[in-house]
């Protein structure tokens, strides 16, 4: 006879009751501090400057120091990272950023579009029209992009 190999689960185990509340409840208290930074920021002039680096090490360090209240115990589930709020920080910021530069980028295009109906092409530029078709062997995305640099250069 054959021995049946046991196919064993690999899923893995969910943590305790506890422990998944506690982790939603000290969660909770960073997105809470990272909300209140966030918050008090945008009230101010200048939120790259002095007054938003004072509230950013504030909340900071109001982080760290639930963290270290938190890791002291030695029955503790799981341990929190003092660098989270900073993490977390940071990515809203690039995200911000990001979202800035691509809606800069969106309104440049539009711009582009309006100005390019209104002066760009060969009835109003019939000799940089040439010139950018004879550049480009006809490629129409080609002279588009000439046509941007243009406008970025000259009109803008």
């Amino acid at each position: 006879m054959e021995k049946k190999k046991v196919v064993q689960n690999e899923t893995k185990e969910k943590d305790p009751r506890f422990v998944r509340r506690l982790r939603a409840k000290k969660q909770e208290t960073l997105t809470t501090l990272i909300n209140l930074f966030f918050t008090y920021r945008s009230d101010l002039k200048d939120t790259e400057g002095e007054e938003a680096d004072a509230l950013f090490t504030k909340y900071r360090n109001m982080w760290i120091a639930e963290c270290k209240e938190f890791n002291k115990s030695k029955n503790r589930p799981f341990t929190l990272r003092g660098a989270a709020f900073s993490d977390q920080v940071s990515k809203i910021l690039e995200m911000e950023k990001n979202s800035k530069k691509k809606v800069k980028e969106e309104n440049e295009t539009k711009e582009f579009k309006k100005w390019f109906d209104k002066n760009g092409g060969w009835k109003n530029n019939f000799f940089l029209s040439l010139l950018y078709w004879i550049k480009t062997s006809g490629d129409k995305t080609e002279q588009e992009r000439l046509w941007k640099h243009y406008f970025i250069n000259k009109v803008l």
